[in-house]
């Protein structure tokens, strides 16, 4: 009984290991990529007024911080971008496109929201990479579609 126990258990786990191990499949990575918002060398925060900014030393307190991306890639050493396939999360990613947001409700950030979101998350092919390329904005053909059918992050 007992050996006719194990074979029902291991059989099936052994079936399972080998399905999911073939050579073909190449290792996936998963991707946290975090950024950090700076106003020069500073943190960047609502609220907040920064002075002696840009070449004419401007002094202001920022209204707004968010920024959208797309077509994340992963660069390797030798230079060839590989894709970052997005998690689809329902909130900051959508459709290929992320929403970089780091402001928050205070000080003048009104038209903010109260969450934020500072990394790009998904998965891309194991391997040796080097620097990170993405395009700000949103892909033209989703930028002309009707904001009210595109779902979050670009409602």
């Amino acid at each position: 009984m007992r050996s006719l126990l194990r074979s029902r258990l291991l059989l099936p786990l052994a079936l399972v290991g080998a399905l999911g191990c073939g050579e073909d499949e190449p290792e996936v990575l998963t991707v946290d990529l975090p950024f950090v918002a700076r106003v020069g060398t500073e943190p960047f925060a609502c609220g907040k007024t920064y002075t002696n900014v840009g070449t004419t030393g401007t002094t202001y307190e920022p209204m707004d911080f968010r920024v959208y991306v797309h077509d994340v890639r992963l660069v390797t050493r030798d230079g060839k971008e590989v894709p970052v396939t997005l998690t689809e999360d329902g909130t900051w990613q959508h459709s290929g496109v992320v929403l970089l947001d780091f402001a928050n409700k205070d000080g003048l950030c009104t038209q903010g929201t109260a969450g934020m979101n500072a990394s790009i998350q998904g998965t891309a092919p194991q391997g040796d990479y080097t620097g990170l390329r993405f395009t700000l904005g949103i892909p033209e053909d989703l930028n002309h579609g009707d904001p009210t059918t595109l779902g979050k992050p670009m409602d």
